[in-house]
């Protein structure tokens, strides 16, 4: 029987595969290929059974064309390499393993690859395949499972090949035609997801090392036992794995880990909630949406940043949204640093950096590179941080940081312009926070830590700053919104150019949706009567649909607090900014890949933000002094200590102030006003007991006052002279009583001098108790 003459010259895979290899396969009838290698043979859907009992077969089935060995003819019956199949369909079948050869399918051209429900217990190879779709969802690989040079997706260009060197990752002969671009699909039409592993189990490796995906990677509640690799690769659309688990159990116990080196997704990549016993490795990762790691569990560390020494260099991931790892636990460390040497710089975020939440229990080392002025802060609110360092980057604007509700522990300030004007720091726990290698920064600034300037040299990196980071999220969600708005509805555009632009937005909205059953209290009739894709988008959120049916429901009257949405459409630079959209560059269902999203964001965010809901009050900054004042004690700076309890103190008073200003029970104002005068004599008399020159200034004050009353009580001054009346009330404030060299019976002189006496002697035991705190320090 003729023998297939397809060879390795027809195919170019990844790995092993002798020059001199030829299909040992018989050629069907009347052509020169086997069934696997002629594209007609197996376009009936019979792939999937001939592929089965090649599996299946034995040396004695009458399978190859000539005799091969017991252990070639184990490898070859589970070789497919360069295979033409219109479709492979393997959902809900077994493959057991029989030996340790792999399912090899290297280099093959398969329509649609179907491997839901499947289980494959040994390593499944695509390495170097064209494929339109692969469904995997629900499959199990008890092995490696590799994507390495393939190219995914039904517009992907065979010979398209990804240069880490290159301007942009996509290159090679792509032509232009198809060359990604913020083209996609029809308005309206899904997406294509060329790849999918949703809730699949891979029990060795999943590479996608060197892969080029036209469309989505889904890999959804997904479990590899081994490591996750996406080196030198290109996703057109998102990376959407939430859920992800890599278990790092078996022979790759030591190497769990997700690996993203030198790969660009042109939309968001999603990784919140994944759990992993190693390290994310997300150097030059270039990012055309969000980065979300939201909930990540990590055992191991982050790594975000540069690297460039002697024997490594890697970039920093590139985002061009916001880069988000919220309620997080790293057990390792989270770099977010530029190299060392400069060189290069930490993350590059056009959006907002937000670590708020999370835990990192090794050193985090963040100088970022935020590039849009309009989120000039990282948040780093109720981060938990045990070491690291936070600095200003080397070659680009200051970064401000949010820390407040923030735990420090052995964190350094860095280079940080010597001061704290960059550091939010209110209601921030410093757990073993060494303020000594910083002393200088906290004189420069009286250890008033709390103060935030609206602008340091212009950077704008105060309260406003702190307000539009806030709302980052929100803002690029609306952002998101009014994008798939300008997708979905025909005529968007043109109504935000009507006099009134929410009026207009609003009757071209309701002519294609039901306000009323959105506006209303069932969820389930709010659910059904969301459109495509805001379905999806406005389910647990006000967005825009749900914000226009709160107004239209409303009889077109005001709705108090207006919504965001409705805020933003009445701004002139937000129209602005969609009125250069394009809305069919990109899908409606997924405006990740929009250009536009950053520029939106950043004029809708100033918009919505709240300033004054970040100047703290006094009762907030009361609670941040105690709290620098217990971690100062904790690592026995009695200095700084003291320096808190002064700014504490200090605004106690104003709280004391602003409840005797109150309106309330005359006795609870009367009670605050004596806490007023009495908080204020005490920082009058001794700087709240951390000044002692503060006690003498005061006692001679104190001295000089009872000189001038018994001026006026004695008209005869004792002592002969007028310096009598000094010596006597100093007398008088040093004895307790009236004595000396002089013999009083007057009753008022008398009173005087006692009073003054019992002044003194507390102003004496005060002035001890400050000396003796100031010597202690």
């Amino acid at each position: 029987m003729p023998r297939c003459t397809f060879d390795a010259d027809e195919v170019s895979v990844p790995g092993d595969l002798a020059d001199d290899w030829r299909c040992p396969r018989t050629a069907v009838e009347g052509g020169d290929h086997c069934a696997f290698h002629d594209p007609d043979a197996l376009s009936n859907g019979d792939a999937a059974g001939e592929l089965l009992e090649s599996l299946s077969a034995t040396p004695e089935a009458d399978l190859f064309a000539i005799d091969l060995g017991e252990r070639r003819f184990a490898r070859e019956r589970k070789r497919f390499v360069g295979a033409r199949l219109s479709a492979l369909d393997l959902s809900d079948e077994l493959i057991e393993r029989g030996d340790t050869h792999p399912l090899d399918l290297r280099g093959a051209r398969i329509g649609a690859l179907d491997c839901h429900d499947a289980r494959i217990e040994a390593d499944f190879d695509l390495g170097g395949s064209r494929i339109g779709t692969v469904d995997a969802t629900d499959c199990v690989v008890d092995g490696d499972c590799s994507l390495r040079e393939s190219a995914l997706g039904p517009a992907t260009h065979p010979d398209a090949r990804v240069d880490p060197d290159a301007d942009g990752l996509w290159i090679g002969a792509v032509d232009a035609a198809e060359r990604p671009t913020d083209g996609g699909p029809p308005v309206g039409d899904a997406a294509s997801t060329p790849v999918r592993f949703d809730d699949a189990r891979v029990g060795g490796r999943l590479v996608l090392t060197d892969a080029v995906v036209n469309g989505d990677v889904e890999a959804t509640e997904c479990v590899v036992d081994g490591r996750f690799e996406f080196k030198r690769g290109a996703v057109e659309g998102r990376l959407y794995c939430p859920g992800l688990t890599l278990r790092g159990e078996r022979h790759h116990a030591n190497t769990s880990e997700l690996t993203l080196r030198l790969t660009e997704v042109r939309s968001h990549v999603v990784l919140e909630h994944l759990r992993s016993r190693g390290a994310l490795l997300l150097n030059d990762l270039h990012v055309g949406g969000d980065l979300r790691l939201d909930a990540v569990d990590l055992d191991d560390s982050l790594w975000l940043g540069a690297v460039d020494d002697e024997s490594t260099t890697l970039g920093p991931a590139i985002v061009a949204g916001n880069l988000s790892v919220r309620n997080g636990r790293i057990g390792g460390d989270a770099d977010l640093a530029e190299a060392r040497t400069g060189t290069l710089p930490g993350p590059v975020v056009d959006g907002c950096l937000d670590l708020s939440g999370t835990t990192v229990a090794g050193a985090l080392t963040c100088t970022p590179r935020l590039a849009d002025t309009t989120f000039p802060v990282a948040r780093l609110r109720r981060v938990t941080v045990g070491a690291g360092s936070l600095s200003q980057p080397t070659a680009s604007g200051p970064v401000g940081y949010d820390l407040r509700n923030a735990t420090l522990g052995d964190v350094r300030l860095g280079t940080n312009g010597g001061s704290t004007d960059r550091l939010h720091l209110v209601e921030t726990t410093f757990d073993g926070f060494v303020f000594g290698r910083n002393r200088d920064a906290f004189e420069a600034a009286d250890w008033r830590i709390h103060e935030v300037p609206e602008t340091v040299d212009g950077d704008g990196t105060g309260y406003r700053g702190l307000a539009t980071a806030t709302v980052a999220a929100d803002a690029m969600a609306l952002a998101d919104d009014l994008l798939a708005a300008a997708a979905t509805f025909e005529g968007f555009r043109d109504a935000l150019s009507a006099a009134d632009p929410v009026d207009a937005v609003a009757t071209l909205v309701g002519a294609r949706v039901d306000f009323a059953a959105i506006a209303g209290e069932a969820e389930s009739s709010r659910e059904s009567a969301l459109p495509e894709p805001f379905d999806d988008r406005e389910s647990d959120r006000v967005g825009l649909v749900r914000g226009l049916a709160a107004v239209a429901s409303d009889g077109g009257d005001a709705v108090s607090p207006a919504p965001t949405a409705v805020v933003a459409l009445r701004d002139p630079d937000v129209r602005a900014a969609l009125g250069r959209v394009d809305p069919d560059a990109y899908p409606a269902h997924d405006p990740g890949k929009a250009a536009a999203r950053g520029e939106l964001q950043s004029a809708i965010a100033p918009v919505i933000a709240d300033v004054d809901a970040e100047v703290p009050d006094a009762e907030t900054l009361v609670t941040t002094y105690v709290l620098a004042r217990n971690g100062a004690n904790r690592v026995g700076d009695t200095n700084a200590a003291s320096r808190f309890f002064r700014n504490e103190m200090l605004q106690r008073r104003r709280v004391h102030r602003k409840e005797a200003r109150a309106r309330g029970p005359p006795r609870k104002r009367l009670a605050a006003a004596s806490d007023y005068v009495s908080n204020a004599l005490f920082d009058l008399s001794s700087g709240y007991g951390e000044r002692p020159g503060r006690v003498l200034t005061f006692s001679g004050s104190v001295v000089f006052v009872f000189a001038g009353a018994f001026a006026v009580l004695l008209p005869e001054p004792p002592y002969g002279g007028v310096l009598g009346y000094g010596l006597l009330s100093l007398e008088s404030f040093v004895a307790l009583i009236l004595g000396g060299g002089t013999e009083q019976s007057d009753l008022a002189v008398r009173l005087a001098a006692t009073l003054e006496g019992f002044v003194g002697a507390f102003l004496i035991a005060l002035f001890v108790f400050a000396l003796t705190r100031s010597l202690e320090r």
